[in-house]
């Protein structure tokens, strides 16, 4: 069981820029999709799709952009919040 699904496909998305992958497969969920929104808008990535092989099988590939992405860090987390306002958050 993954006590921290977001910071899990942060890991994912980072092991596979640093890697040299082209597009990577993780669960989905609606705030995992919420934050690849925001990482396609903002060209950290290409794209994204939701595939769903059944009602159960729900998954979201990500088109990885080539060396887009070269450190994530998740800053506030379930052991440690960290809040900042909207205007702070390019300093972390």
């Amino acid at each position: 069981m993954i006590t921290d699904p977001i910071a899990n496909m942060l890991t994912v998305v980072r092991n596979a820029s640093r890697a040299g992958h082209d597009s990577v497969l993780f669960p989905a969920s609606k705030i995992k999709a919420s934050i690849c929104k925001v990482l396609k808008d903002e060209g950290f990535i290409k794209s994204f799709k939701i595939i769903a092989k059944s009602p159960s099988d729900i998954k979201i590939k990500v088109v990885l952009k080539p060396d887009a992405i070269r450190g994530l860090v998740r800053i506030s987390r379930p052991g440690l919040r960290n809040y900042v306002s909207h205007s702070n958050m390019t300093e972390l």
